[in-house]
């Protein structure tokens, strides 16, 4: 398939070293070298496409892009929960309107978004290299996004 080298570059670069003999990746090593090589994450706001590394990413719905478009266009920065909640209720419910909701409300539909989001998006969902929870803050985009 089409960007394989791509996706194996920082594997090979890791896995063979100059003067040593290779050893095969474990588990920790894999995610080490994600998370020092995370893919470009590009987004077409034309189209509503998804490109992660080489990877079209095709089952995002309207509210889990509407998130990843903010925290593409304010990345590496910190976005309030609050702010993704109504960024995804606006994108998702085009009825939505601002009521009173229990942080509990807004934590559970969020969370569960950010889980999808981060299930279609990241190389290895359960060690996010991405989508970054910064605890008591909020939500960023570590990578830079490109469009």
């Amino acid at each position: 398939p089409r960007g394989w080298l791509e996706a194996i570059r920082p594997f090979l670069a890791v896995y063979i070293s100059p003067g040593e003999s290779p050893l095969p990746l474990g588990e920790v090593d894999c995610i080490e070298i994600c998370r020092r090589y995370p893919p470009i994450l590009r987004l077409d706001t034309t189209t509503n496409q998804v490109l992660v590394g080489s990877r079209h990413v095709d089952d995002l719905g309207l509210g889990h892009f509407a998130i990843l478009q903010h925290l593409s266009e304010h990345a590496g920065k910190v976005c309030d929960r609050k702010v993704l909640y109504r960024v995804y209720q606006k994108a998702s419910y085009p009825d939505y309107y601002e009521k009173d909701l229990k942080a509990s409300d807004i934590a559970s539909v969020l969370d569960t978004a950010l889980y999808r989001l981060r299930a279609s998006i990241e190389p290895i969902p359960a060690n996010p290299v991405l989508l970054e929870t910064v605890r008591g803050r909020g939500v960023r985009l570590r990578s830079p996004a490109r469009d």
